[in-house]
């Protein structure tokens, strides 16, 4: 049976299976689909749930959104399913593809293309995702074994940990319980970062406001000379892994203070004194391509991973003329 009712899936079998599955995320929980669901209209969360003779086996859980207005809000329209489905680990090939096709003709009008983000590896499930008419994409991403102290430090590069060092000796502090003004400065820096180099649409201030309040969020903010200069955002599936969803840092207040390498050193050294086995660094883009961001996060070590999206296009030529415009954007 697949349902797509909030009210008819029994929480105790959720949380039983989060526990269990070997693809759980924190976006596949309860917590993430209450969290969504209370950020409307700006996204508009969607859930499928499929269950075999009383017993819950599957869920895909995500989001419908858009970048703008007009017209422009027509290119934009995707449904993102962060962490891929959530999936027994007894799940069969044609269930999977099931519930997928489901998925696929019930939002096929409202968005132009669905794309899981996964976080872990599903080739197992190839076949029915090849079924159900998704692409694979590959996708690089760094996971750190943050089982102990030690082995936290020994991954890191000596350059990472020496200017660790420094910002800590010049004064950088971490603040663990942020006020929303202290959030709102982080915010700020993070805006910025968008703007000039991601270039790629951010969720509004009153999104990461409402994750202050959030029992599974965790915001780890660097502040020097009274001012806040960096900070990450993880999400925390408790006893498993930290996600490490945003993360940002003004490295121009000195050439001693690292912000952005002390905001992500102090969130996982925070995450796993928190009982997390896993930091996850959700991202680290396309391989054979330059990227930045891979560079810096390599410093923290980890396995480098290939877990990739999936992909079904609903639009074709929307679809295209959308990646046309953000390839524009990118290079402006």
């Amino acid at each position: 049976m697949i349902t797509s009712n909030i009210e008819r899936i029994d929480p105790t079998q959720w949380d039983e299976l989060l526990t269990n599955s070997s693809t759980a995320s924190w976006h596949q929980s309860f917590a993430a689909y209450r969290f969504f669901s209370s950020q409307k209209p700006y996204i508009e969360p969607f859930i499928f749930a499929y269950s075999r003779n009383g017993s819950l086996k599957a869920i895909v859980s995500g989001y419908l959104t858009n970048d703008y207005s007009g017209i422009k809000r027509r290119l934009s329209r995707r449904a993102i399913i962060m962490g891929g489905p959530l999936l027994a680990n007894d799940i069969e090939q044609y269930e999977v593809a099931s519930l997928l096709s489901t998925l696929i003709n019930s939002l096929k009008r409202e968005c132009i293309y669905i794309e899981t983000r996964n976080f872990s590896d599903y080739s197992t499930w190839n076949e029915a995702f090849s079924q159900a008419h998704f692409t694979y994409a590959p996708h690089l991403n760094f996971h750190i074994d943050t089982s102990s102290p030690t082995l936290v430090e020994s991954q890191m590069s000596k350059k990472l940990r020496r200017k660790v060092r420094t910002s800590f000796s010049e004064g950088a502090t971490v603040i663990t319980q942020p006020t929303n003004e202290q959030v709102t400065a982080w915010y700020t820096i993070l805006q910025h970062l968008y703007h000039t180099k991601v270039k790629t649409p951010l969720f509004p201030l009153s999104f990461f406001l409402a994750l202050n309040n959030e029992p599974t969020a965790r915001y780890t903010l660097i502040e020097y000379e009274g001012d806040i200069v960096g900070g990450t955002l993880c999400m925390v599936l408790e006893g498993k892994t930290a996600y490490e969803w945003f993360a940002c840092g003004n490295n121009q207040i000195s050439n001693k203070i690292h912000s952005s390498c002390v905001a992500t050193y102090a969130s996982i050294m925070r995450v796993m004194a928190e009982g997390c086995s896993r930091y996850d660094m959700m991202g680290a883009g396309r391989p054979n391509e330059a990227y930045g961001v891979r560079d810096f996060k390599a410093q923290f070590g980890g396995s480098l991973v290939q877990h990739g999206r999936y992909l079904h296009i609903n639009r074709p030529l929307l679809y295209n003329i959308g990646r046309m415009a953000i390839s524009i954007i990118k290079h402006m």
